[in-house]
């Protein structure tokens, strides 16, 4: 796991051109300042451990854990909040 994450989930959202893209929600861990990991940085270390296609394209930063309590928040809350 990345240093300066405490939770993350990826979901898929819909997209036009290839019908579904991943989009990455992270929490980062107490402690670590806003900058410790940006979208850039995840991106390029995801892209050293997993294949281009697995890699999330899209990341939101959330402040909060509760974000995460159960696996239905994440597949539904995340589409509401970010929808196009």
């Amino acid at each position: 796991a990345h240093p300066a994450v405490s939770q993350s989930a990826v979901i898929g959202v819909p997209d036009a051109e290839w019908g579904e893209r991943l989009r990455a929600f992270v929490v980062l861990r107490a402690g670590h300042p806003p900058d410790a990991a940006t979208a850039e940085s995840l991106r390029a270390w995801c892209r050293g451990r997993l294949s281009g296609p697995k890699a999330p394209k899209e990341w939101a930063f959330v402040p909060e854990t509760s974000f995460f309590r159960s696996m239905a928040a994440v597949s539904r809350r995340p589409r509401r909040l970010l929808a196009p």
